[in-house]
């Protein structure tokens, strides 16, 4: 019987050991997942804020032509 025990904890704690290096990978991932989010983010910004830009100098040569705003 002890040995049937002693070979339930060594697999049990091989599951253990497992299941830490899974949770370790998910870490990871959510942890990738996030920077390349915000990146992401920070390039959409960017581009509005290129086109808003873009967007105002197109105005303003239109009013220096005499054009409709």
């Amino acid at each position: 019987m002890n040995f049937v025990l002693h070979l339930f904890c060594l697999q049990n704690g091989m599951e253990i050991m497992e299941q830490n290096k899974v949770d370790e990978k998910v870490m990871h991932l959510a942890e990738e997942h996030k920077k390349e989010k915000e990146q992401m983010h920070k390039k959409i910004l960017g581009l509005q804020i290129e086109r808003k830009s873009s967007s105002k100098e197109t105005d303003i040569g239109e009013d220096d032509q005499g054009g409709e705003k």
